[in-house]
């Protein structure tokens, strides 16, 4: 079997700076990332729930794709984004052999963010670990409480099944599935921790990030095993990506995350040393 070279994934948090990320990270010339962000490979294998819901949004992706397709201006790279896109969207037998194929025999670093990795078990952990033995994962950890409102509020603009927009709504909300499971680092750091080396694990937090992100960057970079170039940095640094309006976390439903999730302090304290302060006082 041949095993996946210098490959890295980012695994979320949802709501976490990933497409600044994925944005930042496709700039840099030796790495390589798929042209779609979040490729769902391992949660359709063993989140069942998402194996019909991703499916669904290949196929989208890539009907919306031919239709913007301008067969008089087509350059060489819209042909092999065409032809990577139907690879990826009309497959119907998802295996380790394919997935592989989303990725080009290159010398470059090559790796996936999908935030919904974040939710998988610890199974799916060691499946990961049999196909990249020497795998990075990087896990961004963001106030639990602001991460929670970031998602009521993205699913209430952008999903019309979702009307978040009442208090009680938003309160039943943050107690689902759906969204619990999202803030819950421990289970996630403790599955990774499970199955992969230490020095395979870069856990870090978002208001971290955002402080300081061009050397947040480069340590990501150096994490990876890559050298990082600068210059391919400077652009956006300070841009957040689907960034949800400044709306304030209603009181009510802000004390309910904030004593839902004290549990995640002491925990991430132990395990990093500190939380930022806006997770014990709010920003």
């Amino acid at each position: 079997m041949t095993h996946l070279q210098r490959y890295f994934l980012c695994i979320g948090a949802q709501k976490a700076g990933t497409t600044w990320l994925y944005q930042q990270l496709h700039r840099q010339a030796k790495i390589y990332l798929p042209p779609r962000k979040e490729l769902h490979y391992f949660d359709s294998l063993y989140l069942p729930d998402y194996q019909e819901r991703f499916r669904k949004r290949r196929l989208i992706s890539h009907k919306n794709l031919l239709q913007q397709l301008d067969i008089q201006h087509t350059s060489t790279a819209d042909y092999l984004n065409l032809q990577w896109s139907a690879n990826y969207a009309l497959q119907t037998e998802l295996t380790d052999s394919w997935y592989k194929s989303l990725f080009p025999q290159t010398e470059q670093y090559i790796g996936e963010i999908t935030p919904a990795y974040a939710l998988l078990p610890q199974l799916a952990f060691q499946h990961i670990q049999t196909i990249a033995p020497e795998v990075k994962i990087i896990f961004i950890l963001r106030d639990p409480v602001a991460r929670s409102w970031s998602q009521i509020r993205f699913f209430s603009k952008f999903f019309a099944n979702k009307d978040l927009t009442n208090l009680n709504a938003a309160l039943e909300f943050s107690n689902s599935h759906e969204c619990h499971a999202r803030s819950s680092y421990n289970i996630t750091i403790n599955n990774l921790e499970a199955v992969f080396k230490p020095e395979q694990i870069m856990l870090f937090y978002y208001e971290d990030l955002f402080q300081d992100p061009k050397n947040y960057l480069a340590k990501i970079c150096e994490f990876i095993g890559c050298e990082f170039d600068p210059q391919a940095a400077e652009t956006d640094l300070n841009t957040k990506i689907f960034a949800s309006d400044e709306i304030a976390c209603p009181a009510k439903l802000h004390a309910h995350l904030q004593h839902k999730y004290a549990y995640l302090i002491p925990y991430l304290e132990q395990k990093l040393g500190y939380v930022p302060d806006a997770w014990k006082y709010g920003t």
